[in-house]
């Protein structure tokens, strides 16, 4: 739009005109906005038929609760390392060794969490294990074993957040 917008200022001003005349032409469209040929939308869906889960959209295959949860983790995480900071300032040794060691595995346990359940989005997802495996940096067993156990909401039996 803004190319047509331009085209048609430049051939408003005195002397502004292109010589070659092609660029002034207001419905010229760019290269980038022209819809991909059918030959280049048949390779790259060849090419997405090959690897799987990769011809899915995230949004699409993983409901928005999932990714809300994912994302909650993630942040909850992120402010609790946000926390310490400053607290190896002043305090006993003792003191400060134990609010940034529980801090730590608090945090520590939110990104396990945020990690499992992209991981299990991942595979139900069409994903392959060796894939998931690989970004979680785990043996393909090893994640197989810790998806197989009950999810872990992190959340005490009576619903209270765990700390």
């Amino acid at each position: 739009m803004s190319a047509h917008i331009g085209a048609l200022a430049r051939a408003r001003r005195p002397g502004g005109a292109d010589r070659a005349g092609w660029r002034d032409d207001p419905w010229r469209v760019r290269s980038e906005h022209r819809p991909a040929t059918a030959a280049a939308l048949l390779r790259v869906r060849d090419a997405e038929a090959r690897q799987a889960g990769s011809g899915t959209r995230w949004r699409a295959v993983v409901s928005a609760g999932t990714r809300r949860e994912i994302g909650r983790w993630a942040n909850e995480a992120a402010e609790s390392l946000g926390a310490l900071r400053g607290v190896q300032g002043s305090g006993t040794t003792r003191e400060v060794a134990r609010v940034l060691l529980e801090s730590l595995t608090d945090s520590a346990e939110k990104v396990d969490l945020a990690l499992l359940t992209a991981a299990r989005a991942a595979l139900d997802a069409g994903v392959g294990l060796d894939e998931v495996a690989g970004w979680c940096r785990l043996p393909a067993g090893d994640l197989v074993r810790i998806l197989a156990q009950p999810q872990d909401d992190g959340q005490d039996e009576d619903g209270t957040a765990r700390l």
